[in-house]
């Protein structure tokens, strides 16, 4: 009883501390909002108001974010509807959700691993992905990508329950003959639908982990019990209903399917096929890089985490000692070589694409495998220990503990007190506080011209002016097409944004036509980097509180249309447009 009760205790501890790492101060940090956070919160605004997205279009399967080569999958965004009812739309409202998840994803691990190896097991890979850099700082944001690791372990943990799965130690599946169900079947399928859903990454790992496991795990024609068909029927179905929204946009707009793959895989690249073969290696080891998994990495907000990997330093002997393990046992058992399957294919989203690498949001497929290696590791140095030197089994694991801990403080200490600062430029934070000033006296100025040196600044105007959905539909709007497939908004209303002169070359036409057509004595207000105007009153400046500030602050300027009747086209900044 009193060992029985200790491990209660260890369980309840690792949940708490994935939920104190995952659910508070979600709207300072990461601070507010990336553009893409930003578009999500807006829409499930637009949807829960009008029952229609920003671009007019009624429950969506796919959203339009940014222009037609940035379609996404509307399922995270449905999932923030409530919590815009809740919280009202912002930051707090599509990361909560993604945060609670993330807590889930814990505990539903600790669950199945629990089954499928043992306690011990399942503790050391719940701990590790309690405490994981990379799968805390990807659900404390509003990305669709967060929600991944979710549906996965969901899909496995079911699998398991269902009898799909072999066991963690080898080919005999633990009690999957008892856990036999067709309903397990179901929820497996149904998570692996939503997880082909979610985000393009996971659509093409999800159908590649299927072929895997076809190879590795998938029971043979003759130990294929009644039970055990049931199971792989109910899974069946349960795919075709999850990802029902991928086969019916398949037939109705297959073009929303591939639309980021269209612009960023190497298939549509002009390099000859040596270089893009090349170049997927190299991606490769960029993602797998000993640097980027244990000692730095980026959140994709151009800004690096300073002595934080993808997980944590002191993991990273048990991470190698799990990869091992898992090589060792796969001539014996089917589950080591579906993960050894599943560690080359995660890498593969990221490897193709030519703009971004290493990229730790197309290669979160990879979140719960990593958990499953360190288990492996931890357990079998366990083993290794209690054979060799039974005695200091106890005093290992207490200075392991320590490291642990020690490790968890200073990840918790660069990510909540050190990093924000510096991800205030990545989330354009100074335009949110912008905007939100900005926004009220709005009202008084026959216009607001906003820099296009930042991306995507309508977003910010849409959701922090704000500019409630019931009355978007009704304001004169221009947009065109701009770098990448995406689109460069240039008017929504009296809020304006020059051109930045890459895009659609009749975009400056039409927005100089628009702004001329304000009548000469108009007054409003600019928000621009801080001197580029030298005439109007200034009413506010925001700045990034890091002392090492890499752009200028932004200002709110009250400026007359006569001090320059013909605003310059001013340069986007560079980066995703």
């Amino acid at each position: 009883m009193p060992v029985i009760w200790h491990r209660r205790h260890a369980v309840l501890g690792v949940f708490a501390l994935a939920a104190l790492l995952r659910l508070p101060a979600l709207e300072r940090c990461p601070p507010p909002i990336q553009q893409d956070e930003a578009s999500r919160a807006y829409d499930a605004w637009c949807l829960l108001e009008t029952g229609e997205d920003r671009h007019g279009a009624s429950w969506p399967l796919f959203l339009e974010s940014f222009g037609p080569g940035d379609f996404t999958a509307a399922l995270s965004t449905y999932i923030s509807i409530p919590f815009v009812a809740l919280f009202g739309p912002g930051a707090l409202s599509v990361r909560l959700p993604d945060a609670l998840f993330g807590v889930l994803t814990v505990i539903l691990l600790h669950g199945w691993l629990k089954r499928q190896y043992d306690e011990r097991f399942a503790l050391a890979a719940a701990l590790f992905l309690a405490l994981d850099p990379w799968h805390v700082s990807i659900c404390r944001t509003g990305h669709e990508s967060g929600y991944a690791p979710f549906f996965l372990v969901a899909a496995l943990s079911a699998a398991y329950r269902a009898g799909l799965l072999p066991g963690g130690t080898g080919d005999a599946a633990r009690g999957s003959s008892t856990h036999s169900s067709s309903g397990f079947g179901i929820l497996a399928g149904l998570a692996a639908g939503f997880l082909a859903w979610l985000y393009p990454a996971t659509r093409l790992l999800t159908p590649l982990l299927f072929l895997a496991w076809l190879m590795t795990c998938a029971p043979r024609r003759a130990g294929v019990s009644t039970a055990k068909r049931s199971s792989i029927i109910a899974a069946v179905i349960g795919v075709v209903v999850g990802a029902a929204p991928l086969w019916i946009t398949a037939l109705a707009h297959p073009e929303r399917l591939a639309a980021r793959a269209g612009v960023t895989i190497f298939a549509t690249s002009d390099q000859p096929l040596s270089a893009r073969v090349s170049a997927v290696f190299k991606n490769y080891a960029a993602n797998l890089s000993p640097q980027y998994q244990f000692q730095s990495f980026d959140d994709i907000s151009g800004s690096y985490y300073d002595g934080v990997g993808l997980h944590l330093l002191v993991f990273a002997p048990f991470v190698v000692a799990g990869l091992i393990r898992t090589i060792i046992q796969a001539r014996q058992a089917a589950w080591s070589r579906f993960l050894l399957a599943w560690f080359v294919l995660y890498l593969l989203p990221a490897a193709i694409c030519l703009d971004w690498n290493p990229h730790s949001f197309r290669t979160v497929g990879g979140i719960p495998l990593f958990a499953v290696l360190a288990g492996t590791g931890w357990r079998w140095a366990g083993d290794s220990l209690i054979r060799w030197r039974p005695a200091a089994l106890a005093p290992a694991r207490n200075v392991m503990l320590v490291l642990i801990g020690a490790n968890g403080i200073y990840f918790a200490h660069q990510y909540f007190r050190v990093l924000p600062g510096k991800l205030e430029l990545g989330y354009q934070t100074a335009l949110v506080r912008a905007m939100e000033f900005a926004g009220p006296k709005s009202a008084e100025a026959d216009f607001v011209l906003v820099t296009q040196r930042t991306i995507q600044p309508y977003i910010y105007a849409l959701l922090y002016a704000p500019i409630p959905p019931t009355t978007l539909e009704k304001m004169p709007a221009i947009r065109g097409g701009g770098i990448q497939a995406f689109d460069e908004v240039v008017r929504i209303g009296k809020y304006f944004f020059p051109p930045s002169g890459s895009g659609d070359p009749k975009l400056t036409e039409l927005f100089v036509r628009a702004w001329n057509e304000l009548p000469a004595d108009s007054e409003g207000l600019v928000v621009e980097e801080a001197g580029r105007f030298g005439a109007g009153r200034v009413l506010a400046v925001f700045e990034r509180e890091s002392p090492d500030r890499q752009a200028p602050p932004l200002e709110v300027r009250w400026w007359r249309k006569s001090e320059d009747p013909t605003p310059c086209v001013i340069e986007s900044a560079p980066g995703k447009p």
